[in-house]
Order: C-alpha cells, then sequence, then structure tokens
C-alpha cells in the first residue's frame, strides 16, 4: 500500500501542467549535474585522485548502474547498425569528459558552470560544419554574443587565463562535436541505445589513460565517486523527461540555476565565492543560447503554421 506522502506527490504531479513539470524536472537536472561536479571537484581537490582515475570510475560505476537496463530489457537495446558512430561518439565524450574533470580539478565550480554554457553554442557552428543546418543571423548574433560573455568570464589581458579554464573551453568544444553525433544517432537509435554504447565503449577506452596515474579508490572515495555517477546518470533522466514533458523553450530558462547551485555549492565545500564577472560573463553567455533557441522555435511555429487563407 501507498504511503500518504507518495499518495500526495502522485497526486500534486497528476494535478500540475506538463510545463510545470518540465520545469521542476529541469531544475532537478541542474542540481543533480552540480552536484556530480561538486563531487568531481571534491575527488580531485580535497580527495587527492587524479582525474584520469575519477573519469574511469565514474564510467564504470555509471555502467554497473545502467546494466540494469540490460537485465530488464535483454539485448535488445544493443542492436545497431550505426557502430562506428557510437565508437565516435564514445571517443569524444571521453575526451570532453577527462578535459571536464581536469578543468573542475583547477577552477572554481561556478566559473566551469559558466563557460559550460557555451556549449550549445559550440554546437550549432558544430552542427552547420558537418551537418549542413542554417547558420542565419540569429545563430551567427547569438555565437559572438557569447563569445563576449566567455571573454567576460575570463578577462583576458586583465586576468591570466589559467589552463583550467582553456580545459573547459576544449571540453565544450569537444562536447558540442559530440552532440552533433547524438542528433545524428537519433535518427535511427533509442535513447537507452545510445547511452549503453557511451558507457559500453567510453569506460573500456576511459581505462587506457586512467592506468598512467592508477589507484583504488578507498572507501571515502568510493562513495564520492558513486555518488557522482549517480548524480549523472539521475541527471540525463531528469533532463530528458523535462523535454518529454514541455517545450525546450519553456524549461530551458531554469538550467540557469546551474550557476545558483554552483555557487552555493562551491562557497559550502570549497569557500569559492565567485567573483562578479562570472556572474555577468555567465549571464550573457547563457542569455544568448536562450536568444536562439527562442527565435529558432518561433521560425520553426511559423514554418509549420498552415496559410491564413486554408481551411
Amino acid at each position: 500500500m501507498a504511503s500518504p506522502l507518495f499518495a500526495a506527490t502522485r497526486s500534486f504531479w497528476a494535478g500540475i501542467t506538463p510545463t510545470q513539470r518540465g520545469l521542476i524536472l529541469m531544475a532537478t537536472a541542474s542540481c543533480s549535474s552540480t552536484c556530480m561536479n561538486a563531487a568531481i571537484r571534491h575527488l580531485t581537490t580535497v580527495g587527492d585522485m587524479h582525474p584520469f582515475a575519477v573519469g574511469f570510475f565514474r564510467s564504470a560505476l555509471s555502467l554497473v548502474m545502467m546494466s540494469t537496463v540490460l537485465m530488464h530489457a535483454g539485448f535488445a537495446p544493443l542492436r545497431t547498425t550505426k557502430i562506428g558512430f557510437h565508437v565516435l561518439r564514445a571517443a569524444l565524450n571521453l575526451g570532453a569528459m577527462l578535459l571536464f574533470i581536469m578543468g573542475l580539478s583547477l577552477e572554481p565550480l561556478a566559473r566551469v558552470t559558466a563557460l559550460g554554457f557555451t556549449t550549445p553554442l559550440f554546437a550549432t557552428v558544430a552542427a552547420w560544419l558537418i551537418l549542413r543546418e542554417s547558420m542565419h543571423a540569429t545563430r551567427v548574433i547569438g555565437f559572438f554574443t557569447g563569445l563576449v560573455g566567455a571573454c567576460i568570464i575570463l578577462r583576458p589581458g586583465f586576468d591570466a587565463v589559467g589552463i583550467g579554464a582553456m580545459y573547459v573551453i576544449g571540453s565544450c568544444l569537444i562536447w558540442a562535436f559530440a552532440l552533433v553525433d547524438i542528433k545524428h544517432l537519433t535518427k535511427t537509435e533509442s535513447s537507452v541505445t545510445i547511452t549503453l554504447y557511451a558507457m559500453l565503449l567510453q569506460t573500456p577506452m576511459a581505462l587506457a589513460p586512467a592506468l598512467l596515474h592508477w589507484s583504488w579508490p578507498n572507501l571515502e572515495q568510493l562513495a564520492w565517486l558513486t555518488a557522482a555517477a549517480a548524480f549523472g546518470i539521475s541527471g540525463q533522466m531528469f533532463l530528458s523527461q523535462a523535454f518529454r514533458e514541455a517545450d525546450a523553450t519553456a524549461v530551458m530558462p531554469v538550467d540557469f540555476v546551474k550557476l545558483i547551485w554552483a555557487s552555493m555549492l562551491g562557497f559550502v565545500l570549497f569557500g569559492e565565492i565567485p567573483n562578479v564577472w562570472t556572474w555577468i560573463g555567465g549571464s550573457i553567455v547563457f542569455g544568448s543560447v536562450l536568444y536562439v533557441a527562442l527565435r529558432d522555435h518561433r521560425a520553426r511555429k511559423s514554418a509549420a503554421a498552415p496559410p491564413l487563407n486554408q481551411p
């Protein structure tokens, strides 16, 4: 028999609109993603684990958690005719992940989060280069505005641009190309198939660099690694469900709370206080992403609308 709390939660969830559910799920996904990043930063700083070792164990634990899908669905999700694209996605994933973890080990959590907002802008350019998607004026304006925001965060010429920040930018750039690969795969592959192959292929790939700086995690480190893997998977699940419940442009603004979560966790766990340039630059980068998404959404709706004289 369901508990009263569960019944009340279920009743509340059924009584709100899909857009409201999408907003709640997006906020939860943003929190989960930031908690994962905080756990990784703790492991590479306080926990004294090498980023390559963290990357491998996080991937391995995520694979163990995702294996429950195979236990329920059998081997059907592994059927594919695009193994080459899965291998490419896993390799890009690995490069982006390792660079991101290295950046997290060197840069404040809020700054890394703010720079992470550049990924959709790079993905727009990657889709134009590879998929030949339109690079219209809105996207060009959004891209260069986002670059201005990134420059405000980094402040080259005023502050020394650290190698950690460059790692994060490099990670965002590689991840943008991974998103293009994923977009191609979604034409024929399910999200479960794409996720499973990413974990199955990425984990052994991550072992090679991890062996260069190998160390077995102790119990405390294992707990943080497990938390990082769990937050990472739950964040992806909440994000996917948010996009199923509501239009992406309706829920995207909530993703900005990542910067708020990162500021709070950075202060509580590491004593970090983000400077005003991180907030200003992060707001500009996120605003440019949102601007492009909203304009593209309106353009698609206009293109799909029937002519006025059509009955």
